[in-house]
């Protein structure tokens, strides 16, 4: 800050008097500024950028404009108080000047300048160097004698920060962010009051539209994106509505394939899922085929719709299930051991099929244990017999109906089996005394010819 003084005091009474001009404070709050004898208000300037002037970013406009006031002195007592009112009226008249009838900004930093008057809020806040919203400089000031007391007359520059509102700061800020995606379903494109673009676009090879919020560059070309028009807006929406009916189509997929080929002893589905026989599925096959491939397209890590096109596929081409199967299984899905193995009962590969089986059962599969029980069943080997019914005591204890129907018609074949045997036995007892009987005869029938 300079300052040319002329005065009529003394040397030291001067030294002080501008001392204290260059570091009293504001007081009060501004009111509206008339001019007074002595006073004037130069033009006003453009804007001088906030970046060349200093100021922050909230800046919209700086403007700076050259006041002269002049203020009466009653008596030396007064010099500093006179000082003070003259300062404060060159902020008021600079800041009037420059603001007009409206400074507008947020209410909580910076409060507002209505009708030419400065509130309070505004002035405690752009004091100096608290929010740098005002700033002066003395550029002159000279003291002289007027009649029985003085005349205080100072030239100041004073510069002022227009703010901007909270919207135009919300936009900046919008502004300075890189581009993200559009993810709502109605974005505003254009902005209201100026026409402005909103939303900005980059196009895929495929034709496929991405929309973002920003200008910027695509993140994933790197090429520059492009405001919105019209047709490009017309065609983003009629693929909006296509993905919207794909995904709608997608979620009755996985329902579908659920309700036409999920097995109703897979123990890995939903509870909520019953399951469809194998014979049922055989004849919603080309529904289920549809669905199951919609579902796993969708959610391709998915092991039970993969295990379940398999399933399906299985009705019509084994060969074609097969991939499915072996895909599920390597994902863990225990019920996709069982359909593997009778693939391969049907391509005459029993003994890998045996294995298939083993495999599922020892992992927990009913279905799979009461396959290898039906491999091990057999009549003429009560050993192997045997071993099937342990294998379909552990499927029926977890729930499988297909092991817990064979128990039963196990026991009756057995009890019959146990019928026959004792009758067989019983019989053999019979032919045997029988033949005892006849031999005993026999021999008595060759003595008595003996002896004649």
């Amino acid at each position: 800050m300079t300052a040319m003084t002329k005065t009529m005091f003394s040397r030291h009474g001067l030294a002080a008097l501008v001392l204290l001009a260059l570091l009293a404070p504001p007081v009060g709050a501004w009111a509206q500024a008339d001019l007074m004898p002595g006073d004037s208000v130069g033009a006003v300037s453009e804007d001088l950028g906030a970046g060349e002037t200093g100021f922050g970013p909230i800046c919209r406009e700086v403007r700076k404009v050259d006041v002269r006031v002049a203020e009466p002195v009653a008596n030396f007592i007064d010099l500093t108080e006179a000082r003070a009112r003259a300062g404060k009226r060159a902020r008021e008249l600079g800041l009037n000047a420059i603001a007009g009838v409206k400074v507008s900004g947020s209410a909580s930093s910076y409060g507002e300048v209505v009708n030419g008057r400065a509130s309070a809020r505004y002035v405690e806040e752009s004091e100096m160097t608290r929010a740098g919203l005002l700033r002066t400089v003395l550029v002159e000031e000279v003291i002289a004698p007027d009649g029985a007391g003085g005349l205080v007359t100072q030239r100041v520059e004073v510069t002022v920060c227009l703010p901007k509102t909270p919207e135009e700061i919300a936009e900046d800020a919008r502004r300075a962010r890189p581009p993200a995606p559009v993810t709502r379903a109605n974005p505003v494109f254009f902005d209201p009051a100026t026409g402005a673009p909103r939303i900005w676009y980059a196009k895929d090879p495929d034709g496929a539209i991405r929309l973002y919020d920003n200008a910027g560059f695509d993140p994933q070309t790197g090429s520059v994106l492009t405001p919105v028009s019209a047709p490009i807006i017309s065609a983003w929406k009629a693929q909006s509505e296509d993905r919207a009916a794909q995904a709608r189509e997608q979620a009755r997929a996985r329902e579908d394939c659920d309700r036409f080929a999920a097995n109703p002893e897979d123990r890995q589905k939903p509870r909520s899922v019953p399951g469809v026989a194998y014979r049922i599925l055989a004849g919603n096959a080309d529904a289920a085929i549809r669905a199951c491939e919609l579902a796993l397209e969708r959610e391709p890590a998915n092991a039970r719709f993969a295990y379940q096109l398999g399933r399906a596929w299985q009705t019509r081409d084994g060969a074609r299930a097969l991939p499915y199967l072996e895909r599920a299984a390597r994902a863990g899905y225990l019920a996709a051991y069982d359909n593997i193995g009778w693939v391969l009962i049907g391509r005459k590969r029993p003994e890998d099929a045996k294995q298939m089986f083993r495999q599922g059962a020892e992992l927990g599969d009913p279905s799979a244990m009461f396959s290898l029980g039906s491999l091990l069943d057999q009549p003429d080997d009560p050993a192997s017999r045997q071993m099937a019914v342990q294998w379909y005591r552990r499927a029926a204890s977890l729930g499988h109906g297909g092991a817990r129907a064979r128990l039963e018609t196990l026991q009756i074949e057995l009890a019959e089996a146990e019928r026959q045997a004792q009758q067989a036995d019983a019989a053999a007892r019979r032919k045997a005394q029988q033949d005892a009987q006849a031999l005993q005869l026999m021999l008595g029938i060759l003595g008595a010819v003996t002896q004649r």
